[in-house]
């Protein structure tokens, strides 16, 4: 079995990612010195083609950043992720920070455009943040993302982030260095000024693998306890956003989001009910203040609250939004 293979299986036996592959017809153009020294082999995916390159000799971290740059146009379509029995502490550790994508067999997977993040054996001493990230982000670090998308008008900088957030520096670097990590984001340039969001990696399985929804709680209330000064605040959310942004039909009780914040003085004041009276809506209470695009819920917003959502209508709709509308 060769290491592309042994590479495959690891991935089945610790995320059931069942992927088959079949030798690079890229390679035949490669230097003879390339072809002694890895073995390239190409998956096709939802993401498109991914590129396993397996190390026969066990190159260093350089090597592989050479062999990116050398393959250049050849894998302008493809992911690309180096397949190795064993890599140095060193190597490793700058490897990830230039964010390149391994699978070392039996040990350890780092694949963020894939949201694949593993590490079995023992905490490491040489690249420790590895070894406690959460596989569910914070409510403060989807916020970031959901601002990140939102934001149209200009570049993302970490300056106009904590405008928009409200957030600490601190609290916003380390949401930034988690969406990083998970392949969400980039910088521009080594400076970390202007952040880059990769779309292409915000795919269903990767989100749901690791968002957390941004609603704490869903109550049922009587519409008419509301105050006239809290019905100034609400938005139309879920499925009553969501029949507004595709052909899905109404539903019978009026979805409404509003954060926690902007609810708690008005909260002791609410008359709570049944789906079945008269004069009934739900009120989802967010984590945050909700995310708003032309006076109505951010269509990325409203994507990500119902991405776990079990009803089949509410899924095909969700693939039918259009979420940079």
């Amino acid at each position: 079995m060769t290491l592309n293979e042994k590479a495959l299986v690891y991935l089945k036996s610790t995320f059931d990612l069942d992927l088959a592959c079949q030798d690079w017809e890229g390679s035949l153009h490669l230097p003879l010195f390339l072809k002694s020294s890895y073995e390239f082999s190409v998956s096709k995916t939802e993401l498109g083609e991914i590129l396993f390159i397996s190390d026969k000799i066990d190159h260093t971290y350089i090597d592989y950043l050479n062999l990116l740059h050398l393959l250049g146009n050849s894998t302008q379509k493809n992911r690309v992720i180096f397949v190795l029995q064993k890599i140095s502490a060193y190597d490793l550790k700058k490897s990830i920070e230039n964010r390149i994508s391994l699978i070392i067999i039996d040990k350890q997977i780092y694949v963020p455009f894939l949201g694949l993040l593993y590490k079995p054996i023992k905490p490491s001493v040489y690249y420790p943040k590895l070894d406690h990230h959460p596989e569910k982000i914070s409510a403060s670090t989807l916020h970031v993302l959901l601002t990140i998308l939102n934001n149209t008008q200009e570049n993302v900088t970490q300056i106009n982030l904590v405008k928009r957030t409200g957030f600490s520096r601190m609290t916003l670097s380390r949401a930034l260095k988690e969406l990083r990590f998970l392949g969400f984001i980039d910088y521009e340039d080594k400076y970390k000024a202007e952040i880059h969001l990769c779309r292409e990696n915000l795919i269903p399985s990767v989100l749901k693998q690791h968002l957390n929804s941004p609603i704490e709680r869903t109550i049922t209330i009587s519409e008419k306890s509301l105050p006239n000064e809290l019905k100034t605040k609400l938005i139309i959310s879920s499925e009553s956003a969501l029949a507004e942004k595709t052909i899905l039909g109404d539903p019978s009780t009026l979805t409404y989001a509003i954060s926690k914040k902007e609810l708690d003085p008005y909260e002791k004041d609410l008359e709570y009910g049944l789906r079945m009276e008269k004069d009934i809506i739900q009120l989802e209470i967010w984590k945050y203040k909700v995310p708003t695009k032309n006076e109505s819920i951010d269509p990325w917003a409203l994507y990500l609250s119902l991405i776990d959502h079990d009803d089949e209508r509410i899924q095909d709709a969700l693939k039918k939004l259009d979420k940079n509308a």
